[in-house]
């Protein structure tokens, strides 16, 4: 039994439309469980000293300036 042009469209448009509805109710639903997740276990590098990158403002005669000491004091806190 062949079905119309017209019918025929209105199918694949109710599908697509499912399918898109199923993609955004299942992404909310992956977001929101992540949400709940705690994730604060020690990772793999839990206690190690790790490499900074201090971009740095000048510096007189060997001597930072102002901005500059405040970044270093920052990272060192860090």
């Amino acid at each position: 039994m062949a079905r119309s042009p017209a019918r025929r469209g209105l199918l694949t448009a109710s599908a697509l439309l499912v399918l898109v509805v199923l993609y955004l109710v299942s992404t909310f639903v992956d977001v929101w469980l992540a949400s709940r997740r705690d994730d604060t276990s020690a990772g793999p590098l839990a206690g190690q000293t790790l490499p900074a990158v201090v971009l740095g403002a000048a510096q007189y005669n060997g001597e930072p300036s102002p901005v500059l000491r405040q970044r270093l004091d920052l990272a060192i806190e860090l």
